[in-house]
């Protein structure tokens, strides 16, 4: 599972970056110089033998083959990905979950504050936030035109 690198602007031109290898985002203003970092103490998800053959069929089919050995690590990496609402919080993916499957959220304010977590199914990829709506890519249509859902967010 390769480190993966994620990135989003704000509203003020500031670059906030993070790779998935750490629970760590990086904030950097316009003239380049980091203003913030957000770091987060985080769970290791261990990778189960029944999800290593879930990926494997995803990007496989029935089995591996031949020619392919691959090397697991032990856990997943701290975060999935993130995203950006209008108001500058930040919506970070990670890969634990509630006893119903779903995976968590946590929930950043603008001055990179957590203060909040949440479960959403894990099917549906966040991609936008505004005005308290949440919108989650679902899957596409047989015509392969992607189905969005939206939700309502209210913060107590």
């Amino acid at each position: 599972m390769p480190a993966r690198f994620f990135f989003m602007v704000t509203k003020e031109d500031n670059l906030i970056w993070a790779a998935t290898s750490k629970y760590e985002l990086n904030v950097i203003n316009s003239r380049g110089e980091k203003i913030k970092k957000i770091v987060k103490d985080y769970n290791s998800v261990k990778i189960t033998d029944a999800e290593k053959e879930k990926l494997i069929k995803e990007r496989y089919g029935e089995s591996l083959p031949q020619d392919i050995k691959l090397e697991w690590p032990e856990n997943y990496p701290p975060l999935y990905y993130f995203a950006l609402d209008d108001r500058g919080w930040i919506y970070i993916s990670t890969y634990e979950k509630d006893e119903k499957g779903n995976i968590y959220f946590d929930v950043f304010d603008a001055e990179g504050r957590c203060f909040a977590s949440f479960s959403h199914p894990e099917g549906e990829t966040l991609f936008v936030v505004k005005k308290n709506k949440a919108y989650f890519l679902v899957e596409e249509s047989k015509e392969g035109i992607p189905l969005v859902k939206r939700y309502s967010m209210e913060w107590k």
